[in-house]
């Protein structure tokens, strides 16, 4: 397991890339999968930054990396106000783009790229866990 922490500005978003593809290289998960999962979790710290660091100007976010022998767990953490993304609606993808309302699309994908998608508030915390499985998903 490793882990580490940067504070919640949009600078520290290459260096979590780049932390989160170091980190998933060698757990099994293929190039496609370790993409996906790099996109899911620049869309939650995008999201923890817009919105839950707005008006706070300061904070700091924690991504946690965990092979396991099927799967790979990645945590996002931030100390923002609470923001639950697994109570966002399923946009709907049947409305012409044009007379959708704005946003809800990246929660939605961060859904369909993993396995599961946790969400829970713990000691001032906002805790989002994703797990992908090491075989390739259908």
């Amino acid at each position: 397991m490793i882990s580490d922490s940067w504070p919640a500005i949009l600078a520290s978003l290459p260096p979590i890339q780049a932390f989160v593809e170091q980190g998933l290289d060698g757990t099994g998960l293929s190039p496609k999968r370790i993409t996906q999962l790099t996109i899911a979790v620049e869309e939650l710290v995008v999201n923890a930054l817009t919105h839950g660091h707005a008006d706070t100007g300061g904070g700091e976010l924690e991504i946690t990396i965990e092979a396991l022998p099927e799967s790979v767990r990645l945590k996002v953490c931030d100390d923002s106000e609470p923001f639950d993304p697994s109570d966002a609606a399923a946009p709907d993808l049947q409305a012409p783009p044009t007379e959708r309302p704005a946003g809800g699309l990246g929660i939605f994908m961060v859904k369909k790229f993993v396995d599961t998608f946790e969400y829970k508030r713990q000691a001032g915390r906002n805790i989002v866990t994703l797990t992908l499985s090491t075989r390739e998903k259908a």
